[in-house]
C-alpha cells in the first residue's frame, strides 16, 4: 500500500501510522510501516523507539542474512521498531542524516522488498515528496492499492489531483492504481466542513473511494497513537482501512 501526495504536510506520515494500526490491531500483525523517504522523513519521530536505533540502512546491509534460508523469524526485530499499543512495526530512515547519505536505488529497494514480504503480510509505504527518486517510482510500481492524503485545503487537493493525473498518464499499470486510489481527507482545523465537502465531490469522479477524517488533536503532533483518538476519528480510519482492504481481495 503506497501512501503519496507529492506535497509535504499533508498527512502522509499520519495517514501511514494510522492505516498500519488499524490493519495490525484487526487482523493479528504482520504489518511494516516503511519510511520511503529519501529527504528527512518522520514516521521514526512520530513512532515508538525500540530497543535500538537501526535504520533502513542497517537493514539494507543486513538484507543477505536476513534472506538466508537459516535466518529466523526473530531477525527482523534488530531492524525494525516495533509499537506495542498498535502491533506493527517500523523501517525508519534517518532523519539526520543528509538524502545523499542513505540513497535507495531501485535494486536496493527490491533487496528491501525482498526482505519485507518474507517477515510481513502488508506493507504501507510512506512516501517522499520526490516523485522523480527512483525508490519512489520502484514503491508504485511494486504497490497493490494507492492511497492519497490530503488536507481540507485546495492546495493540498490540488497536489493530490495533480499526482493522480500524472500516473493515469505514467503507463496502464500505475493509472489502474490511479483509477483504484483510496483518498483520504483529513479535517487538520474545525470549521472546514464546506471545503470538505467540496473536496470530495471532486475525488469521488476520480477514484474509488474518498474517506473523511474528522479533526483531531491526538493527529496534529507528538506520538501516533490510535488508542489516543476520539471515538469518531477511530472509526473514521477502520472505514478508511475497510475501503483499502477492499482494493487488496
Amino acid at each position: 500500500v503506497a501512501v503519496v501526495n507529492g506535497k509535504g504536510g499533508v498527512g502522509k506520515t499520519m495517514t501511514s501510522a494510522m492505516l498500519a494500526a488499524v490493519f495490525a490491531r484487526n487482523g493479528g500483525g504482520g504489518v511494516l510501516a516503511w519510511d520511503n523517504n529519501d529527504t528527512r522523513g518522520t514516521l521514526g519521530w512520530r513512532t515508538e523507539s525500540s530497543h535500538h536505533d537501526a535504520t533502513i540502512q542497517d537493514a539494507l546491509a543486513a538484507a543477505p542474512d536476513l534472506l538466508a534460508p537459516g535466518a529466523a523469524a526473530a531477525d527482523i526485530a534488530w531492524y525494525v521498531h516495533h509499537q506495542t499499543g498498535d502491533r506493527y512495526d517500523v523501517l525508519r530512515s534517518n532523519p539526520q542524516l543528509l538524502a545523499a547519505s542513505q540513497r535507495v536505488g531501485q535494486v536496493e529497494f527490491d533487496q528491501l522488498l525482498q526482505v519485507a514480504a518474507r517477515y510481513y503480510r502488508l506493507v504501507i509505504f510512506d512516501s517522499g515528496n520526490d516523485e522523480s527518486a527512483p525508490r519512489w517510482l520502484r514503491m508504485i510500481d511494486s504497490a497493490n492499492q494507492l492511497v492519497v492524503p490530503t488536507l481540507a485545503a485546495p492546495e493540498s487537493a490540488e497536489s493530490a489531483a495533480l499526482l493522480l493525473e500524472a500516473l493515469i498518464d505514467r503507463d496502464e499499470t500505475s493509472a489502474q492504481l490511479a483509477r483504484d486510489a483510496v483518498v483520504i481527507v483529513t479535517q487538520a482545523e474545525h470549521g472546514s466542513t464546506s471545503e470538505v465537502r467540496r473536496i470530495v465531490e471532486v475525488f469521488t469522479e476520480l477514484v474509488r473511494a474518498v474517506q473523511v477524517i474528522p479533526f483531531d488533536p491526538a493527529l496534529k503532533s507528538g506520538p501516533l497513537r490510535f488508542e489516543t483518538l476520539r471515538p469518531a476519528t477511530r472509526r473514521a480510519w477502520v472505514a478508511a482501512g475497510a475501503a483499502i482492504a477492499g482494493g487488496l481481495q
